[in-house]
């Protein structure tokens, strides 16, 4: 039986229907927006900035009015504050979400997530990062700060987890393209167009459709998706491929 249109096996874990994640800036409407890319077959990503462990809970629930697809929670280290970010963590845990975006360095966050039935998807800058994050039980590798090729091949080719991508470039070509590479979904960052208006859930319906017709015009005929699986090594002389 042929596969849907996009598909990469992350689809199955996220259980959406295309392999593109998006976000938009902590400080605008989160569940909104999220809701709408969800529904629009998506991974609606609602990222919580410094938000209070009550704030927290109304924006999962004003999320769950809004739509029944999954989604995911970003948690944001650098502009949050400690005790805010521990508070974010145990209304996760408490509504019961099912995927968690974590920061790099929150090794210890991974563990508590997972114990409690949480999906991690675990953003890394550097290749030795991989390493912990696979330790404490991370799920998804997201590959953040813009492209990095030698990064993101290195983490392809490990290929026993599934990598995403990121471009601050929201275009069918950059979905395409991190697909070729061999990443298994692509985190976008949308512009802000139409929030607050009342046709934002028509503006990202239509805005991921474009994304989808326009990767598939580009991956006519190309095999997408992982390709390689050679173990990882991360060495004192750098990172580098089993070979």
């Amino acid at each position: 039986m042929p596969q849907p249109p996009l598909y990469t096996p992350l689809l199955d874990m996220l259980r959406c229907k295309y392999p593109i994640l998006c976000m938009i800036d902590c400080h605008l409407v989160q569940a909104e927006f999220a809701a709408a890319i969800s529904n629009a077959g998506g991974l609606g990503c609602m990222k919580l900035g410094n938000k209070t462990g009550s704030e927290v809970r109304r924006e999962i629930q004003t999320y769950r009015m809004l739509s029944q697809e999954p989604f995911a929670v970003v948690l944001e280290r650098a502009a949050t504050v400690r005790s805010h970010f521990n508070a974010q963590i145990e209304a996760c845990v408490e509504a019961q979400i099912s995927t968690v975006m974590l920061p790099p360095g929150e090794w210890g966050a991974i563990e508590h997530f997972k114990r409690a039935g949480v999906r991690v998807l675990q953003q890394i800058d550097q290749a030795n990062q991989a390493n912990f994050a696979l330790a404490a039980g991370a799920d998804v590798l997201v590959v953040i700060g813009g492209t990095h090729p030698v990064l993101e091949s290195e983490l392809f080719a490990f290929g026993s987890i599934p990598v995403i991508a990121t471009s601050a470039i929201c275009t069918g070509g950059a979905v395409a393209a991190a697909l070729k590479r061999g990443a298994q979904g692509l985190l976008c960052h949308l512009t802000t167009y139409a929030i607050g208006n009342f046709h934002v859930q028509d503006h990202y319906a239509k805005r991921v459709a474009q994304l989808v017709d326009d990767a598939n015009a580009r991956l006519k005929g190309i095999s997408i998706g992982p390709k390689w699986r050679r173990p990882f090594i991360h060495t004192k002389e750098g990172e580098r491929l089993a070979r």
